[in-house]
């Protein structure tokens, strides 16, 4: 993350930010392999749309893959500045602002199981114990879709797979290096307002 600060003038970006790109889907694979009991460090949880996909799983084998198709933001933001933090003994100040967004990931289970693996997916996600990841991350689980079969024709072999959409929605804060207004340099012409301006 950038560490710009409104005093260079400029675009402002944020120096922290909630869980993207790979530190999401790290969280999302940890989950999966956590509550279907498949190996997240074989290959077998793996994230859709690599640059380069890997070496597809037999049709024998169970597997998981699974992709963020959107982040929608709800209604509502709110906007906290000129707040002090103090780091090693600096304090400097930041400005922060909170949404709130949700986020639809598709899971594509492939295998002969695909439909119990499915199902234990979204029943598992109801239970507080296997919520604490998500918590920890300013995460929580909101709905999971209908479990649809949609076996997959590659070469010529049949690929059993079941679909589903997990809805999930999180708390995201975004800080910005906001300075507050501590003096300025100039003189105040008050010949062209009606009321004189003090100047004291």
């Amino acid at each position: 993350m950038a560490d710009n600060t409104s005093a260079t003038g400029g675009y402002l970006q944020a120096v922290t930010a909630p869980n993207e790109g790979r530190d999401l889907d790290s969280l999302l694979r940890s989950i999966l392999a956590g509550i279907t009991g498949i190996s997240g460090t074989l290959g077998l949880i793996r994230a859709l749309w690599q640059p380069t996909p890997p070496t597809i799983p037999e049709p024998t084998v169970n597997w998981i893959a699974f992709g963020i198709q959107n982040i929608t933001p709800e209604a509502g933001q709110s906007y906290l500045a000129q707040e002090e933090i103090t780091e090693d003994q600096v304090t400097t100040e930041q400005a922060r602002l909170s949404t709130h967004d949700s986020i639809e990931v598709l899971v594509q289970v492939y295998g002969p199981s695909c439909m119990l693996y499915a199902l234990n997916i979204r029943d598992a996600l109801q239970l507080g114990q296997n919520r604490e990841q998500l918590y920890l991350a300013g995460m929580a689980f909101a709905a999971a879709s209908n479990v649809t079969r949609v076996p997959e024709l590659v070469g010529d072999r049949w690929y059993d797979r079941a679909d589903i959409t997990l809805t999930f929605r999180r708390h995201a804060e975004r800080t910005y290096r906001v300075l507050s207004f501590v003096q300025a340099v100039g003189d105040i012409n008050s010949a062209d307002f009606e009321t004189e301006i003090p100047t004291t």
